[in-house]
């Protein structure tokens, strides 16, 4: 069986987890995390105040390929095009 590894997004709430979402690259989940956490989708969102109702973390995990897809929506955005 093939296996891919992806980044998983935990939201908590209270420190339970309630929702979880899946990203392809490292980078992607952290923007998304910093975006959700701190309410904010500027650079320098981190130092703004975090958000008191809920929290998140990314965690790598190892899933099967025949997963994504199907089971696993990955919530990557689409690569930007790069100006000349």
């Amino acid at each position: 069986m093939e296996t891919m590894l992806i980044f998983m997004l935990v939201i908590l709430e209270k420190n339970v987890p309630t929702m979880e979402l899946a990203f392809r690259e490292l980078t992607s989940c952290l923007e998304y995390k910093v975006a959700l956490v701190h309410q904010d989708i500027g650079q320098h969102a981190i130092v703004m105040p975090k958000n008191r109702h809920f929290d998140a973390y990314c965690e790598p995990r190892v899933v099967p390929v025949a997963d994504v897809g199907t089971k696993l929506l990955l919530r990557d955005p689409p690569p930007k095009k790069e100006e000349n």
